[in-house]
């Protein structure tokens, strides 16, 4: 040791002397011995009890030394007490944090007679080793809260790069042992701002980025603390620098070939060491994805730029990097909702979603997928020319051989007809049609009156000779476009017939698409103001225009009017072909969830005879076996046709009208005894069985009835 204590303690009283007068010349003493000094830090409770008082009001007159600016032309000086206060603040952190880790480690040596006693003395210094740590890591989130950067220049790195090294070895440190006071949130929020702006001010992203990611594959728990330094980072120094070296790492590390590889092998090797390693990867692959997600909630604006390279994570067997790249997708969804700079990178999103993790192999990852799209529909972030898609893949889905994802589907469909931006009440095909035709007659009227303003009469029939390179006012140029238009709005009229079929709403999406990329090309080409009244005087071209701008606005309303008969339709071929199946289910989930979208669809469309079926049978199912279901149908029965919430209880439920009423919905077909029947209704509630002598009088006429019904039958 090259300093003795006696004559360490001397130098601590003369740094006491000058720290409040000269701050810079006690850093300079206490750095110049740093090693030495350290080590009678940790040995000596007693020398660490005066080195961190001293070491904190000296760094506190530094702060206001700097903050003031008080030295002309003292660049160097202030770089160097910068550089001499980080690095003691670093020493006496890690110092702090190593005797927590080995104080931690010992609490339970001892011999049984002096065992509490060492117990009790080990515990009162731990809280003194951990409220200092505290005190200091404020001091040094103060310290490097300041304008450091001011007294180097903005091209340049600050000098000494060890220290930032330093900064941030002391940080991963301290987050790797977990050794948190009861302010523990509080100190992790100080470590994520020191690491972010250590790694900001000694500009070392690259290095920082591959620590944290080796830190990633460690610990699990280090997800949150690394995305809150990052979002820090990002928000801070409005760079991406650390963010694109994070995902570039990861997305490396994740798509590594021996990953893939060792994934690959996982399926046919199967020893204790190959599933030890597959085990680390999966957890590693995890913690990444926590901190994926954690980044999706907060700076999704800044994500949004490195989407495609996320995109390629898509293919991890980890499942919860698929679950949680689906949730990157749903806050960049939110994030876009009212930019159109990013409509198609929305669009895109959307159909991943759906078209490809709906069928995901996994059960959890289709499940998931259709829960974020369950918070879409409710949050009404679901574009309309998307509503039908995503109706269709969600009736697919109750077909599914997962309970949880039918169920999942079920709840889903509920949304989706709640929250429909098309109708509260359907009303019959017949009537649907009707007002799609009338619509598009209107539309042709609108394309014929605009054919003649522009004068199309002697126009070639060679509709594909268009020259895109034409200039926008060709007259000959917008004739064959609008040709085009016409000739494309009827056929798209050409795939509606009188009766109740429709084309699919893939077919007719890539009809319109076309009509309507022709549609802007023919405005282009006209001028854009649609605020000119009908006059029998105006020009040609502002006639022309006003014509253009109805037909744009009248396609727009046949679209819609196309959507909604689509999405109608698709809800009634589901009750046609499918809605007997769940409610004849015998997953009680199938049954309980059906039941729900039935109560909903009464609301919508309660006369037509697909529904009256479903309602009888649903109705039937009140002497099931299964408790939960019975009760579902009575709830169920309650709302549909006595318009009684669910919530509330209301004893006249239990009245002999009631009942009648709701055994005139059962269907009579069914074989039903007596014996059964009241077995049934003994086991329900006391409410019920309180009026056992009702019930015993109509259901004793409903059996009379059914006896009466089958006998007919029978002799017949």
């Amino acid at each position: 040791m090259g300093i003795s204590k006696e004559e360490l303690n001397v130098l601590l009283k003369e740094c006491q002397l000058n720290k409040h007068n000269n701050p810079s010349y006690s850093l300079s003493k206490l750095h110049a011995i740093i090693d030495d000094l350290i080590v009678h830090v940790e040995r000596s409770h007693e020398v660490r009890k005066v080195f961190g008082i001293l070491l904190k009001d000296i760094i506190q007159d530094e702060m206001q030394s700097i903050s003031s600016h008080q030295q002309i032309n003292a660049d160097d000086i202030y770089r160097q007490m910068i550089l001499f206060s980080l690095d003691l603040l670093c020493r006496y952190l890690l110092v702090l944090e190593h005797l927590i880790s080995d104080n931690d480690q010992q609490q339970h040596i001892g011999t049984p007679n002096n065992k509490k006693q060492k117990r009790s003395f080990q515990i009162c210094h731990m809280d003194w080793y951990i409220n200092e740590r505290d005190e200091i890591l404020y001091l040094f989130t103060n310290f490097i809260k300041l304008d450091l950067r001011q007294f180097w220049h903005e091209t340049e790195r600050l000098e000494d790069q060890q220290i930032g090294n330093t900064i941030v070895d002391v940080c991963l440190t301290m987050i790797r042992n977990n050794q948190f006071s009861s302010r523990a949130r509080t100190v992790k929020d100080y470590l994520s701002f020191i690491l972010a702006l250590t790694i900001g001010l000694f500009r070392i992203e690259e290095d920082s980025s591959m620590k944290i990611i080796q830190m990633l594959q460690i610990q699990e728990h280090t997800a949150t603390i690394y995305s809150a330094a990052i979002i820090c980072h990002v928000k801070h120094f409005r760079t991406d620098t650390l963010l694109e070296r994070i995902i570039n790492d990861m997305c490396h590390i994740c798509l590594s070939p021996s990953i893939i590889q060792s994934s690959a092998s996982n399926h046919s090797c199967r020893s204790n060491t190959s599933l030890s390693n597959t085990q680390n990867e999966t957890n590693s692959t995890r913690t990444m994805a926590k901190l994926l997600d954690e980044l999706s909630i907060h700076i999704s604006d800044h994500l949004i730029n490195y989407i495609n390279r996320l995109l390629d994570l898509f293919d991890s067997d980890c499942l919860q990097m698929r679950n949680c790249l689906l949730n990157v997708c749903v806050n960049i969804i939110r994030y876009c909702s009212s930019l159109s700079q990013y409509k198609e990178l929305r669009g895109e999103l959307f159909f991943l979603i759906i078209d490809q993790y709906f069928l995901d192999c996994n059960v959890h990852v289709r499940s998931h997928a259709i829960g974020l799209c369950m918070n879409l529909v409710e949050s009404k972030l679901i574009p309309i020319k998307f509503y039908c898609h995503l109706t269709q893949a969600t009736l697919e889905r109750m077909n599914d051989t997962s309970c949880i994802v039918r169920k999942h589907a079920i709840q889903l469909a509920i949304k989706l007809l709640k929250f429909n931006p098309y109708t509260d009440r359907f009303l019959p095909i017949g009537v649907m049609l009707d007002e799609y035709n009338a619509e598009m007659n209107k539309l042709i009227r609108l394309q014929k009156l605009l054919g003649q303003t522009l004068k199309i009469e002697n126009v070639s029939n060679n509709v594909n000779k268009i020259n895109e390179r034409e200039e926008e006012n060709d007259l000959d140029n917008q004739h064959v476009l609008f040709e085009r238009i016409v000739e494309q709005q009827q056929r798209v009229c050409s795939m509606y017939l009188t009766d109740e079929s429709l084309p699919s709403f893939e077919q007719y999406n890539a009809e319109m698409s076309i009509l309507i990329q022709l549609q802007s090309k023919l405005n282009n080409c006209l001028s854009t103001n649609s605020d000119i009244e009908i006059n029998d005087d105006e020009e040609p071209s502002e006639k022309a225009t006003r014509l253009f701008d109805n037909m744009v606005k009248q396609s727009k309303l046949v679209s819609y009017l196309h959507n909604a008969t689509d999405f109608c339709n698709h809800l009634r071929r589901f009750l046609f072909k499918d809605a007997f199946y769940l409610l004849s289910s015998k997953v009680t989930s199938d049954v309980l969830e059906i039941i729900d979208f039935l109560v909903l669809w009464s609301t919508f469309e309660c006369e037509s005879a697909i529904y009256k079926k479903l309602e009888q049978h649903m109705f039937s199912l009140i002497w099931s076996n299964d408790k939960n279901i019975s009760n579902a149908v009575l709830n169920a029965f309650k709302r549909i046709c006595l318009k009684i919430d669910e919530d509330n209880k209301d004893d006249k439920i239990s009245s002999k009208q009631i009942i009648e009423k709701l055994l005139d919905q059962i269907d009579l077909n069914l074989t039903l005894t007596f014996e059964h029947i009241l077995k049934q209704l003994l086991s329900e509630s006391t409410s019920i069985t309180a009026n056992i002598f009702h019930f015993i009088e109509v259901l004793l006429d409903y059996y009379l009835e059914l006896t009466i019904h089958n006998s007919k039958k029978i002799f017949i």
